[in-house]
């Protein structure tokens, strides 16, 4: 897990500190914006890339407070104009769904929880590989694509049988990594032993790049060694 945090993302040429809650033009001259404005942004910031609903943003900034769609509507207008960003290419809206904040590539790392999962055999005919036995992947491959959706998990890279998913914090990560294996139990139940397969699954914590639809970074390379470390079913 990378403990040095980042804290500062550039955006437009404005510059966002989310440990001080300070926007800065590239004159480091302070952009003033309403404390409820920042969470916003710094809500936004943290999911980048991710389709954020009203009542996620409403429930993050508000923490319950009886608030109007206004409240949330002025706080998204305040931050496209204080982002120069009146074309939305920051900060979109999707249509009957939310908001998504882009996150240009250079404007710095995300932190980001990263699952890496590979559908293993559960028992290991002799002379034969984990790869040559015959098994309904497509069936377990279905489970595990069915609870990254349910978890907002995003598959960013697959190979093979092993799957790399991206989450915005640890712990829908590991709700996700815990049910996966627990629905996988449940479907064991129902085919021969010969036939039954598990998940191997390591998680990180750590802060990526993001290149288009790809990601690099360390959390990618330790979420990967923790799964191959890891025994079926763990």
């Amino acid at each position: 897990m990378n403990s040095s945090p980042p804290t500062t993302f550039v955006l437009n040429g404005v510059t966002a500190d989310v440990s001080r809650e300070t926007l800065r033009d590239q004159f480091n001259r302070t952009i003033a914006v309403r404390r409820q404005t920042f969470a916003v942004l710094r809500h936004l910031l943290e999911n980048a890339d991710r389709v954020i609903t009203k009542d996620e943003l409403m429930k993050a900034v508000w923490n319950g407070l009886a608030v109007t769609d206004d409240s949330l509507v002025q706080c998204i207008h305040e931050i496209r104009a204080a982002l120069n960003d009146s074309r939305q290419a920051v900060v979109q809206t999707v249509p009957r769904r939310g908001y998504r904040l882009v996150l240009p590539s250079n404007a710095g790392p995300r932190l980001i929880t990263i699952l890496a999962a590979e559908l293993a055999a559960e028992v290991r005919p002799a002379g034969k590989d984990e790869r040559s036995i015959a098994a309904p992947t497509p069936a377990y491959r279905q489970v595990l694509d069915r609870l990254l959706i349910k978890h907002s998990g995003r598959v960013f890279a697959s190979v093979g049988e092993t799957v790399l998913a991206e989450f915005a914090g640890p712990v829908e990560a590991l709700r996700c990594a815990n049910e996966i294996q627990h629905e996988v139990d449940r479907r064991n139940c129902e085919v021969p032993k010969t036939k039954q397969m598990r998940f191997r699954i390591g998680v990180d914590l750590g802060y990526v790049v993001a290149e288009g639809d790809h990601l690099r970074g360390e959390a990618i390379e330790v979420a990967a060694h923790l799964q191959t470390l890891s025994r079926p079913g763990g």
